[in-house]
């Protein structure tokens, strides 16, 4: 083979390895450049007049659980997370567990002076336990929220919590916090520190890093789900949220060819009357440590 025909046969090898390499530097950019926002976040933080406050740690069973917050005195937002510290060997579930699981419950009701938003959902793994796959953390898990301060005088941000917590059975567990607005005023930089991390394992929107190419309805009543990984690396995992009423457990992969990974839903625990084509699903795909919320 002479040089001419050498060249011929490598340039096609080359622009596929050149694009291979182009989609990795641009996820390694995405998540590189998530990560220094939230430096820069924790920075600021560090910088400004914010102060910030945390409970005691209270017992949950298989670990432990403190609520922290952080107050901008300007605005009177507070910016919280729920911090979660399992023993080894320990888990606890994400949002949608499945139909035996026990999803975590925040309940800010009794607050005084202070109304909380969404408590959110940090990118869940997949996790075995008692031959059982579900969604769910281990080790340290911390659950961010905001709010607003109504009075600049008394009350309290108090939280009911209510998890369920699993090693080789699992348990439910409850935990009550109380946080005087007043110690809002005193300054903890471990809080700071908990919140931006809490705010960083969040999933990412719109990040353009993996779309969902189709779904469709699959054998043995399941859906089948189609996923153009783009730049992703790793194995990826599926976790699909439905209506309350549906009880899902992980998307099983299918296969994993040419950057298209296939998922199939279990959707033998949704209600025999919905159409899950039509249905409002929200999907939320998981590589190594990180999450993208995916649209479709």
């Amino acid at each position: 083979m002479n040089t001419s025909d050498r060249l011929t046969v490598d340039l096609p090898q080359k622009f596929t390895y050149i694009a291979m390499m182009i989609k990795a530097i641009n996820f390694l950019f995405v998540i590189s450049c998530r990560a220094s926002i939230l430096a820069i976040a924790a920075l600021m933080f560090a910088l400004s007049p914010a102060s910030a406050a945390s409970t005691a740690w209270q017992d949950i069973g298989g670990g432990s659980a403190r609520l922290v917050a952080i107050l901008d005195p300007a605005t009177n937002h507070v910016a919280g997370a729920v911090e979660i510290k399992l023993q080894p060997g320990w888990k606890t579930y994400w949002k949608n567990p499945g139909s035996s699981g026990i999803p975590p419950e925040f309940d800010f009701a009794e607050s005084r002076g202070f109304s909380a938003g969404e408590v959110k959902f940090p990118t869940p793994r997949l996790i075995s336990a008692a031959g059982a796959v579900f969604a769910g953390y281990k080790d340290v898990v911390s659950f961010p929220f905001d709010g607003q301060l109504l009075s600049s005088t008394g009350g309290e941000i108090k939280l009911n919590l209510f998890i369920g917590v699993c090693e080789e059975i699992c348990i439910p567990a409850q935990a009550k916090f109380e946080l005087p607005l007043e110690l809002l005023m005193t300054s903890d930089p471990e809080a700071m520190r908990v919140i931006t991390s809490a705010k960083l394992s969040l999933p990412a929107m719109d990040s353009g890093q993996a779309e969902i190419l189709n779904v469709s309805n699959g054998a043995n009543h399941t859906l089948n789900i189609e996923v153009d990984l783009k730049g992703i690396i790793e194995t990826p995992a599926l976790f699909v949220e439905g209506p309350e009423d549906w009880y899902l457990t992980p998307a099983k992969l299918l296969s994993q060819t040419n950057k298209i990974a296939t998922f199939a839903l279990d959707l033998s625990e949704v209600p025999e009357d919905a159409d899950p084509l039509t249905a409002p699903l929200r999907y939320t795909l998981v590589s190594g440590s990180t999450g993208y919320e995916l649209k479709h």
